[in-house]
């Protein structure tokens, strides 16, 4: 395989050569068709954020096709497209997990920070971590939902329908809903919501 690894923060990428990674119990192997670059891809190649596990192949919107499957792993299936994202593994145990609130697990890993991620022709990922993309023809295009997607589908879901406005002491109109990003926005778009879009600068509309 071909990737490109960080060896040290605030260096340069370095071309490296090595074998194809072998998934372990509960992996799978992707041979990786596109990967996103994402504001936090930056920030640990700049070494803004701590517990980066070095030497990291950094990359978290993945997608590729599962072409190794490690033992105990009944899905996601060989051949199948699937995608990855910055969660990459949580312990189970901690209480958050225990609640399904993995993404404050006390003991996560994140691809492309503490475990090897997409910057490279193949990548290995925790089975339980990696989404089906079934209907999703572009990789390209399907790369961003695995992180900015994520985060706003996550945001739309917990402000449910969003139809209480706020109002102040004289029954002024003051907000509706939150922040969006342009992803959110084109999903908001498909289910045909009513989207406000509010910005502190001026100059965007």
């Amino acid at each position: 395989m071909k990737a490109m690894v960080l060896t040290a923060p605030g260096q340069q990428l370095a071309f490296v050569e090595r074998p194809d990674p072998t998934p372990a119990p509960g992996e799978i192997g992707v041979r990786v068709e596109a990967r996103g670059v994402c504001r936090t891809d930056l920030h640990i190649i700049d070494g803004e954020l701590p517990g980066i596990r070095l030497p990291i192949v950094p990359g978290h919107e993945i997608v590729g096709i599962v072409d190794a499957v490690g033992p105990g792993v009944a899905s996601p299936r060989l051949g199948q497209r699937v995608g990855i994202p910055w969660l990459g593994h949580t312990c189970g145990a901690c209480p958050y997990c225990k609640a399904h609130r993995e993404n404050l697990c006390d003991r996560p890993l994140f691809t492309g920070h503490s475990r090897d991620g997409g910057f490279a022709t193949h990548a290995v990922a925790d089975a339980a971590y990696a989404f089906p993309l079934v209907g999703f023809c572009d990789p390209v295009a399907a790369a961003p939902l695995l992180c900015a997607g994520l985060i706003g589908w996550r945001s739309l879901k917990l402000a449910g329908e969003g139809r209480t406005p706020i109002h102040d002491d004289a029954g002024n109109l003051i907000a509706l809903l939150h922040h969006v990003d342009d992803v959110t926005a084109e999903v908001q778009k498909a289910m045909d919501c009513d989207t406000r879009s509010v910005s502190a600068d001026s100059r965007r509309t």
